[in-house]
């Protein structure tokens, strides 16, 4: 798997590029991680939904995105990380399309023996996750997540109370 040996410059592992450097090409994976960890109570921008978390940086897609074994080779690594006695309890995954993949589905099956939750971006088209099979948010995924038009979600709410 060409795990990064450890040293000063290594801030996670980038799968596409097969380094210890997992810049975000695109500022999505940013964007999610201040959505889990952006510090709150401090008025400044957004408060994430845990202001108390250690993250880990792995990515596998690039500038012209990626390919399935090299996110095999990213959910390996946390799963190895976890084994090595990093307290990896869940992975987040903002990504998602393609068919299904055995490999793939095992490298995640893996992942959940050794305690990780692989939670999986539910999409952004729209479609009935129970109907329509788009990998990897559909089974095996433990956990799936998603967002709404907050207007609809806010009304829906007031209107169920």
């Amino acid at each position: 798997m060409g795990l990064v040996a450890a040293s000063r410059n290594v801030y996670g592992w980038d799968a596409a590029n097969d380094d210890g450097d997992p810049m975000d090409d695109h500022r999505h994976g940013t964007h999610v991680a201040g959505t889990i960890d952006a510090a709150g109570n401090n008025d400044i921008g957004v408060a994430g939904v845990n202001w108390n978390v250690s993250l880990m940086a792995v990515k596998f897609l690039g500038t012209r995105g990626g390919t399935t074994a090299n996110a095999i080779k990213a959910v390996q690594y946390v799963t190895t990380m976890r084994k090595a006695g990093v307290n990896v309890v869940a992975s987040n995954n903002s990504w998602g399309g393609g068919a299904f993949n055995q490999s793939l589905k095992d490298a995640i099956d893996e992942g959940g023996k050794a305690g990780i939750l692989f939670v999986a971006a539910a999409g952004n088209d729209a479609n009935d996750n129970d109907e329509s099979a788009v990998y990897p948010r559909w089974p095996p995924a433990a956990c799936s997540t998603s967002t709404t038009h907050f207007v609809r979600w806010a009304r829906w709410l007031t209107s169920s109370m």
